[in-house]
């Protein structure tokens, strides 16, 4: 039985080489550098919970028998003269950490741990691109926490790597081997990829000669404040409820209706009727790309004309929108950034694409539990009273002006809005939340023949 922790090294031998980076490992790298020693911000982590009876040599060899499977996670990132490449480690060893946990909860040490490892940055060019943590109890492991540098991975490759190595853990032999990014990176480069974003980067061109300079106006230069931007949150059980019911009576997704709800709130504060999003692709139309762990997503440009009057309405103009936004999401970020070289040479100016949303969410509808919207005032206001609002988190500089995001919850919306305060101050954000739930919900009722509190329309 462990009573201190441990480092475990194993060795691995694998395939390995050196190529160039996918296009999305190319988007991700400019942001990550853009970050500098605030990088770890884009460090993703997982908790994952092991079969009962794992041992931890049972769980120390899954995670390297993963890291042998999927080359992100043996790889460094290297700048060159004209792009970064990327080299997979063929030979080395894996270091994992052991951290007994002898008394209390042992996932909420593993939790308080994993938190912590995620706020330093990883070696990135110097080493590993993750760290790997296995949490025991007695002779028995109990769970594995990763923290992996976005440049690595995407929010789907976590997913992948959960499922992988609880199966590992179990003893299971997994399928052949997997694409791997530098695959993706030889269908990117080959000619129907190239004709693929040069298309792409023709929809973009248009689309942002026809769209304002800035939606919120330009970001103001100022003495640095370690809390300029912030970012709340907001769970509410309302907002599930009234989106599904959007959805349903609109013939879409619960994600068209939360952007589209994102779209009029950014209209109202903008002051603008012609909104300009951009969108984090999840572009994994490849089936060969299903278990592919590696950062895949990329930006999509998303435009819509917002009329207050007609919730529904927008609800349908987003949905045709966003698809054409999403179909041309697949281009080369290096030639994007000549097309907007090219256009700030026309403008005078470089456009300003600061406004984003992110439906975070892996699954779009809740389980059957969720329940009806209510019509009963009453119920309505019951309904209302449970949302809740909090402070995620504060920082010194952010590459966004406006950033809405979703997580996933049971029984309700996790809905979050990060903002530039010199734009839009704290109160202004907090009000963004709740215009997301009120127009959402006004709507609902609005369709269901219901009493909408106030008398507000939507």
């Amino acid at each position: 039985m462990l009573d201190q922790e441990e480092v475990h090294r194993r060795s691995f031998s694998a395939r390995g080489g050196t190529a160039p980076l996918t296009w999305g490992q190319l988007a991700i790298w400019k942001t990550i550098a853009w970050m500098g020693d605030e990088a770890h911000y884009f460090n993703v982590r997982r908790l994952i919970d092991l079969p009962d009876g794992t041992t931890v040599d049972r769980a120390v060899e899954a995670v390297r028998e993963l890291v042998v499977r999927h080359e992100a996670l043996r790889t460094r990132w290297e700048e060159d003269e004209e792009e970064p490449t990327q080299t997979v480690r063929a030979e080395g060893a894996v270091e994992i950490l052991v951290v007994p946990v002898p008394e209390g909860d042992v996932r909420e040490a593993a939790e308080a741990r994993t938190l912590v490892q995620a706020a330093e940055r990883l070696p990135g060019a110097e080493g590993m691109p993750g760290r790997f943590t296995v949490f025991t109890r007695g002779t028995e492991a109990m769970c594995v926490g990763l923290v992996v540098t976005h440049q690595a991975v995407d929010g789907w490759s976590m997913r992948i790597l959960e499922r992988q190595l609880r199966a590992l853990a179990a003893g299971e032999q997994l399928a052949a081997d997997p694409w791997q990014p530098r695959d993706q990176a030889g269908v990117e480069r080959s000619p129907a990829g190239l004709a693929r974003s040069r298309g792409a980067l023709r929809y973009w061109e248009r689309t942002i000669e026809k769209a304002p300079p800035a939606m919120f106006g330009p970001s103001p230069q100022s003495a640095a404040d370690p809390e300029r931007f912030v970012r709340l949150g907001m769970d509410s059980p309302a907002l599930a409820l009234a989106a599904t019911a959007l959805a349903d009576h609109c013939r879409t997704s619960v994600s068209t209706v939360l952007l589209a709800a994102t779209a009029a709130v950014v209209s109202r504060f903008a002051e603008r009727t012609s909104v300009v999003l951009q969108l984090i692709a999840f572009n994994r139309v490849d089936p060969r790309t299903d278990d592919l762990v590696g950062s895949m997503t990329e930006n999509a440009l998303f435009t819509v004309d917002v009329d207050a009057a007609d919730f529904p309405s927008l609800v349908r103009a987003t949905h045709e929108r966003a698809a054409i936004a999403y179909q041309n999401a697949r281009y080369h970020p290096v030639d994007l950034d000549r097309v907007l070289d090219g256009v700030a040479q026309r403008r005078g100016a470089r456009p300003d694409l600061g406004c984003f949303f992110n439906d975070a969410r892996f699954q779009d509808r809740w389980p059957d539990t969720l329940g009806t919207l209510p019509t009963e005032a009453g119920a309505v206001e019951r309904l209302r009273a449970r949302t809740r609002l909090h402070v995620e988190g504060a920082w010194a500089a952010q590459d966004a002006t406006f950033f809405a995001h979703t997580a996933y919850s049971p029984d309700s919306v996790r809905f979050f809005v990060m903002a530039d305060t010199l734009l839009l101050p704290r109160p202004v954000i907090e009000e963004c939340l709740r215009e997301t739930e009120r127009v959402v919900l006004d709507s609902a009722l609005r369709l269901a023949a219901a009493p909408v509190p106030g008398g507000e329309g939507a």
